[in-house]
């Protein structure tokens, strides 16, 4: 059996990866705060208005959700029927580009359990990846991948090149195949953990023993505190990532009392719809006037 386990750690990467590409993207050696589609508490989804607020607010990084559209274009949208967000309906990927631009991405947004809609008619539209890419020219992106068809895939990396964003985006999927995909395509790009290989850690990490993620993985887990009733954000989940050179970055925390708690418990960063919540916090805790990580 000893022989079994050594084998197994022999399979594993030990490399620093969180630290190696928290330095390639020019991030703060700090925990991160990083804004969830935007400033998605406060503004409508993924939409310019939340995403350029985010930044102008200061966090570290956006996370946007990029979606395919009829035509092969590549639109900003976390779920996949329009009446999520918008006035439309149907499916986004069953709609050209030009067709969800004439939509009204503020329509269903409402900050009081539907008692106001403050944002219908303001003229607020779906947003192309482009389109966010060129209107956030510092900010780091986290990119999460709502399709695994490699049309989409490669056409998502097509944009990266065009633009010359590698050194300024995290991709992120709950579709393994998509991050994989990556990884083959462009391997020197920054990738978090899929859910597979969440899975396997926290197994493993429950047997005491050292990941199988491979020698090629991601630098972070991206993982909730609770998921289906299971605590998913443990001390052994935390010690094993970290013993093997993965940040923890835990979403979506909104409650003050949450991100206290857990910048106690020691996690890399946090995912918010209100990261205007978790920089009050660092800021009453120094956090906020700490400087970036060295270039690589």
């Amino acid at each position: 059996m000893d022989g079994l386990w050594s084998a197994l750690r022999g399979l594993t990467s030990h490399h620093p990866i969180w630290e190696r590409d928290r330095s390639y993207l020019g991030l703060p050696a700090r925990p991160l705060v990083i804004g969830h589609r935007g400033w998605g508490g406060r503004y409508p989804e993924n939409t310019l208005l939340s995403l350029t607020e985010a930044s102008r607010l200061g966090v570290d990084a956006i996370e946007i959700d990029v979606m395919p559209t009829l035509d092969g274009e590549l639109v900003l949208s976390h779920e996949e029927f329009l009446d999520h967000q918008t006035d439309g309906r149907g499916r986004v990927r069953d709609h050209s580009l030009r067709e969800l631009r004439k939509l009204d991405a503020g329509y269903r947004f409402t900050p009081d359990g539907g008692q106001t809609f403050p944002y219908r008619g303001a003229g607020l539209r779906m947003v192309s990846l482009e389109e966010a890419i060129t209107a956030l020219p510092d900010s780091v992106l986290y990119l999460d991948l709502k399709s695994d068809e490699p049309r989409f895939v490669r056409a998502v990396l097509r944009v990266i090149r065009e633009f010359r964003c590698e050194r300024r985006v995290l991709l992120c999927s709950f579709y393994p195949r998509a991050i994989a995909q990556v990884r083959r395509l462009r391997p020197d790009l920054a990738t978090a953990a899929d859910p597979s290989e969440i899975q396997r850690l926290f197994a493993l990490s429950k047997l005491g023993i050292d990941s199988l993620l491979g020698r090629r993985t991601s630098c972070a887990l991206h993982v909730p505190e609770r998921r289906h009733g299971l605590q998913v954000l443990n001390d052994k989940l935390l010690r094993t990532a970290k013993s093997i050179g993965l940040g923890v970055i835990a979403w979506t925390i909104n409650e003050p009392a949450d991100i206290e708690r857990l910048l106690d418990f020691g996690v890399d960063g946090m995912m918010s719809d209100h990261p205007d919540r978790v920089l009050d916090v660092f800021s009453r805790r120094g956090l906020t006037t700490l400087g970036l990580s060295d270039p690589a």
